[in-house]
């Protein structure tokens, strides 16, 4: 990934040295209330289910999320392009959360 700069802000790649301020960030009441609604939880935000959308033919990646509980849904087909303008498909899954292999 490259540093995108314009005049009032550069962007660039995270790196390990920026998380301990990220996190303590996301610990102030500005945005852990108000933006995260004070919970860790993904239920705890009123959501019930995730999703992931492995590329189709990322065999290893679909049996990784397979072994925590993801589920296949349907293939999304020409759904992201790759380095060389070509299509490939995606295979959307979804875990539920009272799914969720702890």
């Amino acid at each position: 990934m490259s540093t995108l700069a314009g005049a009032l802000v550069r962007l660039r790649p995270p790196t390990a040295q920026d998380v301990p301020v990220l996190a303590q960030i996301r610990r102030t009441p500005e945005v852990f209330t108000r933006r995260w609604g004070g919970d860790d939880l993904v239920a705890g935000h009123g959501h019930h289910r995730l999703v992931i959308d492995p590329a189709a033919d990322d065999v290893a990646a679909i049996r990784s999320y397979g072994k925590v509980g993801f589920r296949p849904v349907g293939i999304m087909r020409r759904y992201e392009r790759d380095v060389d303008g070509t299509w490939h498909d995606n295979l959307l899954m979804d875990l539920l959360v009272d799914e969720l292999i702890e």
